[in-house]
């Protein structure tokens, strides 16, 4: 489960930065379901962080200030 979901996260990423954003959230969301199934707190929230700024890149900066805000406590919980 967490080779998929690295693959997924990596395939968001590489999405991210060539433009394709709905792709990019695709690839994240499901990437962040098989983090949080897996228990993987870490990678739940560098996704939730990415999908932040892919809405951020849409210009949508209140849902980017969502996940950022989902994203900063599990950040300080591990660390």
């Amino acid at each position: 489960m967490g080779e998929d979901a690295d693959a997924l996260y990596e395939l968001g990423w590489a999405k991210r930065i060539t433009g394709f954003a709905v792709e990019t959230l695709a690839s994240y969301n499901r990437a962040l379901e098989l983090y949080r199934a897996a228990g993987d707190r870490g990678n739940e929230a560098a996704t939730l962080s990415n999908i932040g700024l892919v809405h951020d890149r849409l210009g949508d900066r209140q849902r980017a200030l969502d996940y950022c805000h989902r994203a900063l406590p599990i950040r300080r919980e591990v660390g």
